[in-house]
């Protein structure tokens, strides 16, 4: 919350930024994808005390802040356009879903948890 401030809007020029809302990341960046977020969170949050989260831990804090509402990408139907689509990525259905509390995490078959990952 210092860094983010308690309602996600960043605490200014020189600290975190927005992580939800109008001003933050759109639903097409990579930090949308779960396993690459929860990856990120783990290695590098929070600032001075890095890796100090379990997996679940930055996987719950992932989830808790793509939930939340942010700019839409465009050109969903642009990327991936041979396949491959990893399927852990956090668009409006499924931000909607998590906050209605009906979203089905099975649906998620290949996430890697962060410290699987390189």
């Amino acid at each position: 919350m210092s860094c983010h401030a308690s309602d996600g809007s960043g605490t200014g020029p020189n600290s975190g930024p927005e992580l939800w809302g109008e001003n933050s990341f759109n639903d097409g960046a990579g930090m949308t994808y779960l396993s690459k977020m929860a990856g990120f969170v783990k290695r590098n949050m929070p600032i001075g005390q890095e890796n100090s989260l379990t997996d679940q831990e930055a996987a719950d804090v992932s989830a808790y802040i793509l939930s939340h509402e942010r700019p839409l990408y465009q050109n969903h139907e642009k990327d991936f356009p041979h396949g491959g689509r990893p399927d852990d990525q956090m668009n409006k259905e499924r931000r909607e879903q998590i906050r209605n509390g009906n979203f089905d995490w099975s649906t998620i078959d290949n996430i890697v948890m962060p410290s699987e990952q390189n």
